[in-house]
């Protein structure tokens, strides 16, 4: 039993709880936002308060991956070494994962993380999504993390990624030492464009005004309203299954994407493609131009688990975490192209900038949000 220091006082703390039991003693908890004197009957401290009675504890930071980043700043600007003094309670005496790429990935980790088989074995490093760690300016790529790493989980990012050629794939490996485990996952981003003709494709892509955001910008619906169309109208055009009909030249639904698509995945650890074409028509496999949907998150994770020769649950997963915060309607004609047969319900999330809440949307509630923010945008 070894004698721990527990930095958080909340959700994750009790938690490193549940995990070591009896595998550690905690002699002090700290909270910087001290608002009790013992948890679990062990006195709180700050970490002013305690840093300088530290030595020979074990410090094991039990907090969300987003305050991981802070308290780490303030360890290692107070001499002590990551892994040495401390680590995130999720690696403690675990191998380390660490899996990298765009949000894509937030469900593929999540169901990894409820899998008892991998659970055992590894445990994740926060490491930011790559958007994010751009705008820290690659400070994730200073912890000595990456020769620490045994399980590299990375999406297929080429050279000329637009945050630079460091968050590539490529670099990515370079970091991590000889013998670390590595898997390339294919990388949906931009894929699935061609299931939503209706996408503006300019700098102005996203339809935001004010409070109201309904997410890409559609220009069927910019067209009709502008033609004085009723929501009606709009409504029955985006469920309409053969407005493509009378195009003489057609329409690529898939463009170069695919095609793209399937000579980048000949590099990676396994395929999406197949999975994709298998289930396009039974299941919704994408939320909008960027985004899979949760079918696809448990696909990647179970081909994971697969390559590591580990056992899937015996019950379904869960995935609390979706990527639906900008979701489009799959109109009529791309559902008729492709023989999609799943339940279409025409529903789709609304995103507020304001509130950061979302609530189911119907599709003429839809309509109705997109002509008040085309109204309000057009007045401005």
């Amino acid at each position: 039993m070894r004698e721990v220091i527990v930095w958080g006082t909340g959700i994750h703390s009790e938690k490193c709880m549940q995990m070591y039991g009896e595998r550690i003693k905690i002699i002090a908890f700290i909270d910087n936002y001290k608002k009790q004197e013992k948890f679990h009957e062990i006195d709180v401290y700050t970490w002013k308060e305690i840093k300088q009675r530290l030595k020979g504890y074990y410090i094991l930071i039990a907090s969300s991956e987003e305050a991981f980043w802070e308290i780490k700043e303030l360890l290692d600007k107070d001499g002590l070494g990551e892994f040495e003094e401390y680590c995130y309670y999720q690696i403690y005496e675990k191998k380390i994962a660490i899996i990298y790429g765009n949000c894509h990935i937030i469900p593929i980790k999540e169901y990894l993380q409820k899998t008892k088989s991998f659970n055992k074995l590894y445990g994740f490093y926060p490491i930011r999504l790559i958007q994010e760690i751009a705008t820290a300016q690659g400070e994730d790529f200073k912890s000595k993390v990456f020769k620490e790493c045994d399980l590299l989980i990375i999406q297929d990012i080429q050279l000329n990624n637009k945050y630079g050629k460091e968050y590539s794939e490529f670099y990515m490996k370079k970091r991590v030492k000889k013998n670390c485990e590595i898997i390339t996952m294919p990388n949906l981003y931009g894929l699935p464009k061609g299931m939503f003709p209706q996408l503006i494709r300019n700098k102005n892509t996203f339809a935001v005004c004010d409070d109201i955001m309904v997410g890409f910008r559609d220009c069927y619906i910019e067209e009709l309203i502008a033609k004085n169309k009723s929501n009606e109208d709009i409504y029955n055009y985006i469920k309409g299954a053969n407005i493509y009909e009378d195009r003489s030249d057609g329409y690529d639904f898939w463009g170069e994407g695919l095609n793209k698509f399937e000579k980048r995945e000949r590099n990676c650890s396994f395929k999406a493609t197949e999975f994709i074409a298998d289930n396009i028509e039974h299941i919704q496999l994408f939320y909008d131009v960027n985004h899979p949907t949760n079918y696809v998150g448990e696909y990647y994770a179970k081909q994971i688990l697969k390559i590591l020769y580990l056992a899937e649950n015996e019950k379904p997963v869960y995935i609390h975490y979706k990527l639906d915060a900008y979701e489009m309607p799959v109109y009529g004609a791309v559902m008729k192209h492709f023989g999609m047969k799943w339940n279409n319900k025409y529903e789709m999330r609304k995103y507020t900038q304001n509130s950061h809440l979302k609530k189911a949307l119907s599709l003429s509630n839809y309509i109705n949000e997109y002509r008040i923010y085309y109204e309000k945008r057009n007045k401005n």
